[in-house]
């Protein structure tokens, strides 16, 4: 015996009487994508690196009055570690 049953989503889910007990199984189950949140990843494991290096070379250049040294380093050492991400991410 199939029952129709709407959710707080107000999609319509369609359950099965599972046993004797009166207990409702979901019959459309959702899978997992293991690529659903994978763009999403990849942002992060680029632009942070990158953030974190600048913002920490802007500030040591702050605090030693020397321009643009510092922030270019980090910002290499940012775009170094981005690139190591994304290479640990494929390889995965």
């Amino acid at each position: 015996m199939s029952h129709i049953k709407i959710n707080k989503s107000l999609d319509l889910v369609f359950h099965k009487k599972n046993n004797s007990k009166g207990e409702y199984k979901s019959s459309n189950k959702k899978k997992y994508n293991p690529f659903q949140y994978f763009k999403f990843d990849i942002g992060i494991y680029l632009l942070f690196p990158l953030l974190i290096g600048v913002y920490i070379g802007y500030n040591v250049d702050l605090r030693l009055k020397t321009r643009p040294t510092f922030t270019i380093f980090f910002l290499v050492l940012g775009t170094l570690s981005s690139f190591y991400n994304l290479w640990k991410l494929t390889k995965e």
